[in-house]
């Protein structure tokens, strides 16, 4: 009866929920293959946790990198989320005896080896992709560096540290870890696939499969078309515009592109004809919104009342400049709401251009305006309930947790 131990660092945020979806997606008995899961985080009871004292100059240094992160970065748009170079004082370890060991987002969590010295040597390592941060020396997010490709070193966002080339030092851990034990990459869209397989650490792992997020089809419902309006009136929105909505975990966060969308939208000759939702952590006190209508629900926790935002928005927003896969995407459909969105994270994989959304090709104000001008003539067009099936078809959480059963058949044989 094999046992699959997943391993994520919390859960909670994008990543944190779509590795507990991942884990509760697959079934739980199978006439020809049972599982026994268990899924460990910072919060679980009976982890266990290894400490050891700095032995080694780069040890002190990235103890010293911990504690400075807020100083070393040389953009000041960027935050400190988006480096992570592991924890070798405190970090999880594996006791357990274990047939697979399935990796969500770890970083600052495990450490390349300590983590895995217990465990068997020839156990399969299977890492989903949540982010960049599996196949770089510490980046989450590239920000257009394409050092990942050969080697990671000197990194950009780390200029202020020049004692020690700490993304090096904890690349090269990486490497050999890859070279020393049986790693499988699973991307979540063809986005993060094709930069896994363009990645020099993807070259070095045993194989790199797609397996989108599966959809939980019990979280949202759509609400047909004719009875959006009577919620619209109810929370006084002006109809005569075009409704779109933007909504982020970390609205202020720069890779999630809304200041570049607002900045777009004012340069629109259709700025007077749209009404903004947003919702999502982080605010909208950071953005320059003069001149434009607009209504900050602030973050919504409640899924009741999510569905209902997402409902009466007549498109969308999704315009990240990097995204792993972009849940926000999967939930508007999923509520029947169709998406405009660029090229990035699942966008490719789940719109049908002009069929359930609006797919923008680069970022001109020419082309935003042919997308605004589009989604006005449009927005009565669209049939939310089949957006709704189309979605739930081809992305169920079932389909997910069959393809990861019939995944780890095929390594464990």
């Amino acid at each position: 009866m094999p046992k699959i131990l997943h391993i994520t660092k919390i859960i909670e945020g994008g990543a944190g929920w779509a590795a507990e979806d991942i884990c509760n997606s697959i079934p739980d008995a199978d006439p020809n293959f049972t599982l026994i899961k268990k899924m460990v985080s910072q919060s679980t009871p009976d982890i266990r946790m290894l400490s050891k004292e700095p032995v080694t100059r780069e040890d002190v240094l990235l103890k010293r990198f911990g504690q400075m992160k807020d100083t070393v970065f040389t953009s000041s748009n960027r935050t400190t989320e988006h480096i992570s170079l592991g924890n070798p004082f405190q970090y999880l370890s594996i006791e357990e005896d274990v047939d697979i060991v399935h990796l969500h987002e770890v970083s600052d969590f495990i450490h390349f080896p300590g983590t895995f010295e217990n465990i068997k040597h020839n156990v399969p390592i299977v890492w989903t992709l949540h982010d960049m941060n599996t196949i770089s020396g510490g980046c989450h997010y590239f920000h257009g560096c394409s050092k990942y490709k050969a080697e990671c070193s000197n990194c950009p966002q780390l200029e202020s540290l020049k004692s020690i080339d700490l993304i090096k030092y904890f690349f090269d851990l990486k490497v050999n870890f890859f070279k020393t034990h049986e790693v499988h990459l699973v991307a979540t869209s063809s986005y993060n696939q094709a930069l896994a397989e363009s990645s020099y650490l993807g070259k070095l792992c045993r194989s790199i499969f797609k397996i989108p997020y599966g959809i939980d089809e019990n979280r949202f419902t759509a609400i047909p078309s004719y009875e959006k309006e009577p919620f619209r009136k109810l929370m006084k929105l002006d109809t005569s515009k075009l409704i779109l909505g933007v909504g982020a975990y970390g609205l202020h966060r720069d890779i999630k592109g809304v200041h570049d969308f607002i900045e777009i939208i004012k340069k629109t000759k259709y700025r007077g004809n749209v009404f903004i939702l947003f919702f999502g952590m982080g605010g909208i006190a950071h953005l320059d919104l003069d001149g434009l209508d607009y209504h900050y629900f602030g973050n919504i926790s409640s899924m009741a009342l999510r569905n209902i935002v997402y409902s009466i928005f007549d498109f969308f927003v999704f315009y990240s400049k990097e995204e792993n896969f972009g849940v926000t995407i999967t939930e508007s459909l999923q509520c029947g709401t169709p998406v405009l969105g660029r090229k990035t994270g699942c966008i490719e994989d789940v719109i049908k251009h002009k069929m359930n959304g609006y797919i923008l090709e680069n970022s001109s104000i020419e082309e935003m305006n042919d997308a605004i001008e589009f989604c006005i003539e449009n927005k009565n067009s669209f049939d939310s309930l089949k957006i709704r099936e189309d979605i739930i078809t081809e992305f169920s959480n079932r389909k997910t947790g069959e393809d990861y059963m019939n995944f780890y058949k095929k390594i464990l044989t």
